[in-house]
């Protein structure tokens, strides 16, 4: 794994925050292209038969383009985490490597830990009700 300051990893995170913001509006643009494409085709077909022959070949190119693409938005905007969620892997990752590797916290009796998860919890619930 490449080796990097947390000023690059925090970096990183906005980065591909801003990415996943992008993909969002690239998705919605691409719904609303095919809802308008859908609405042109049903307005045609009741108008006229050679009118809808027309319609689907103006729109033909375009139909190889849209279908892969919005895969490809939608497979990158699953992947690419939010800033929130980028973080919490940051910091839930660097957390877990921590305790795996360190000894004294491997021997800390069982009735501590559970005494600190109460403790995590109760904090937790008031945080909540405050916000």
């Amino acid at each position: 794994m490449l080796s990097t300051t947390g000023y690059e990893q925090l970096y990183w995170i906005t980065r591909l925050d801003g990415l996943h913001y992008a993909l969002s509006w690239c998705l919605g643009l691409s719904i609303v292209a095919i809802i308008i494409y859908l609405i042109g085709l049903g307005v045609t077909a009741c108008e006229d038969e050679d009118m809808l022959k027309n319609w689907k070949k103006a729109w033909r190119p375009y139909r190889w383009f849209i279908i892969p693409f919005i895969s490809l938005v939608v497979l990158l905007k699953v992947f690419v985490p939010s800033k929130d969620d980028a973080l919490l892997i940051l910091g839930g990752g660097t957390v877990l490597e921590y305790v795996e590797t360190n000894k004294d916290l491997q021997t800390l009796p069982d009735k501590a830990v559970e005494a600190l998860t109460q403790w995590a919890d109760g904090y937790l619930e008031k945080t909540k009700k405050v916000d």
